[in-house]
């Protein structure tokens, strides 16, 4: 999200420095370059936020699946009998706001799934720790 953020942030210094400093040009095409410009960080902003918003963990009776991404889409999956371990790191904001980074950890080569801002991460593990259990 910050990098698109950067771009955004970029342009609109662009828009900026053509609003003061362009005075050579017409000023029907400043405004048009200027509504140009905030169309873009407009688009940038929505796109960064959808991106961010994007990560869906599914829990069902049997299968831990994670989807993350718009254009570029990765999908995981666990059967939840295999997960050994859910890590929960909350920040001090991340208590405030009740979300959290949840790490879900399987043994063996299977990998972790890596929820960055999970919403209320202390149900969310226990929910998966108890079906995981109720599998084993």
């Amino acid at each position: 999200m910050l990098r698109r953020m950067a771009w955004a942030i970029l342009i609109l210094v662009v828009i900026l420095l053509v609003d003061i400093f362009g005075v050579a040009l017409d000023g029907q095409i400043r405004v048009v370059l200027t509504l140009m410009g905030l169309a873009i960080v407009g688009l940038l902003a929505m796109f960064a936020y959808y991106e961010w918003r994007a990560d869906l963990l599914v829990i069902t009776n049997k299968r831990l699946i994670s989807h993350r991404g718009i254009g570029h889409r990765t999908v995981k999956m666990f059967m939840l009998d295999n997960v050994m371990y859910v890590y929960v790191k909350q920040t001090g904001v991340g208590r405030l706001m009740d979300y959290a980074r949840v790490e879900v950890v399987a043994p063996g080569g299977k990998g972790e799934e890596v929820l960055e801002r999970a919403p209320r991460p202390h149900e969310l593990c226990a929910e998966i720790m108890e079906l995981s259990r109720a599998k084993s």
